[in-house]
């Protein structure tokens, strides 16, 4: 099973953020061309910028920072802004690497072998889908709180 974190950017009028039991159930219809997907361990790579920007948590429903890994998180207008530059700055880093991105995951251990995981993406994808990540991110924020990004944690 791939562990795929998905943004899709969405309007206010179509989703109601007090009900968490319709996220997942109308996920599909919600993917309306404005979707992005990233892997975990990619997330995971990005990881100590996601506290940046604000977000909210609908499960809890509390303020918080950053990226419910393991389940919903929305952008908002508050945050959106912050979200759009972080993933912008990691576009333009990745830009520079070579076609095959290379990046250093976590360790493990395993009975025979130890070490630290090789992440390997290609580059040219990876950048359009941090730098459509960050488009949708300004769209919620100039938006006047009408939009706002979804996320879907693993």
């Amino acid at each position: 099973m791939a562990m795929i974190h998905e943004f899709v950017l969405i309007s206010r009028d179509d989703y109601d953020l007090r009900s968490t039991s319709s996220f997942y159930e109308r996920f599909k219809q919600l993917r309306r061309g404005t979707y992005v997907k990233l892997h975990d361990s990619l997330i995971h790579y990005v990881a100590d910028s996601l506290p940046w920007f604000k977000s909210y948590n609908p499960s809890t429903r509390k303020a918080q920072r950053g990226l419910n890994f393991w389940g919903v998180t929305v952008i908002s207008r508050r945050g959106a802004q912050s979200a759009a530059e972080v993933f912008e700055a990691w576009a333009a880093l990745f830009e520079n690497s070579p076609p095959t991105l290379r990046l250093t995951g976590p360790y493990s251990r395993t009975d025979d072998r130890e070490g630290y995981e090789a992440l390997k993406y290609d580059r040219d994808s990876t950048v359009r889908a941090f730098r459509r990540l960050a488009r949708m991110c300004r769209k919620a924020s100039e938006s006047r709180g009408r939009l706002f990004v979804l996320h879907f944690g693993i």
